[in-house]
């Protein structure tokens, strides 16, 4: 069996207890070890999937080296990283999991499985012009928002995880939005609550907001 895998099984891939600060304290201590640039970050509902498959493979076709971070997965967790338009292989997860021990140490068992998908994602990228990150669950509290962020694109928000996120969809969107960049684009297709509240948080966070109608 792969350390991968071995690492894997010990982790309960639920979101039933989501502790955004253990993420966060240990990307704070060994950030300059990990260095990874800007994300691109899909937060919302639906749509999250395809549009940063899209997104990855028109960034590639330009030429770029481009990495995707995605989940669920179906078959297999290498799916949850796209790397240059394929999967990624064992040997790459294997490799990137040497790295990341021996960056984290004994950290790296206080991570879900979930956050440590995420951190491990960060080695597979590093050397990618384009790094695109889609949030597991909300945004304010997901693994993906403590990195820095280039551009946040929000998808269609809609009501899921009430139990996590909030009974109403406007505090369901309120998780989602608050992790805005200081570049943003939201689709139209939303209710009207939900698109005046990303108009808000833009102007609390100095945010510039593109509509668009096609995502």
């Amino acid at each position: 069996m792969s350390k991968v895998s071995e690492f894997l099984l010990k982790k309960s891939s639920n979101y039933d207890k989501i502790d955004r600060f253990v993420a966060f304290r240990i990307y704070e201590k060994y950030k300059k070890k990990l260095k990874i640039k800007p994300i691109i970050h899909i937060i919302g509902t639906n749509g999250k999937g395809s549009t940063g498959r899209y997104l990855a493979q028109l960034l590639y076709q330009l030429g770029y080296k481009v990495g995707h971070y995605t989940s669920p997965h179906l078959f297999s967790f290498n799916e949850r990283f796209y790397l240059n338009s394929k999967i990624v292989s064992d040997q790459k997860l294997e490799i990137a999991h040497q790295k990341l021990l021996n960056i984290l140490k004994n950290d790296l068992e206080e991570l879900s499985y979930f956050e440590y998908a995420t951190f491990l994602a960060t080695i597979l990228f590093k050397e990618c012009d384009y790094i695109i990150f889609e949030a597991g669950v909300g945004g304010e509290y997901d693994a993906t928002s403590i990195f820095d962020k280039k551009l946040s694109v929000f998808t269609r928000i809609g009501f899921d995880h009430k139990e996590l996120l909030g009974n109403t969809l406007k505090d369901i969107a309120r998780t989602k939005l608050k992790v805005m960049a200081k570049k943003a684009i939201i689709t139209k297709k939303q209710e009207k609550e939900v698109l005046d509240l990303a108009k808000h948080i833009a102007y609390i966070k100095k945010s510039k907001l593109y509509y668009s109608d096609s995502l």
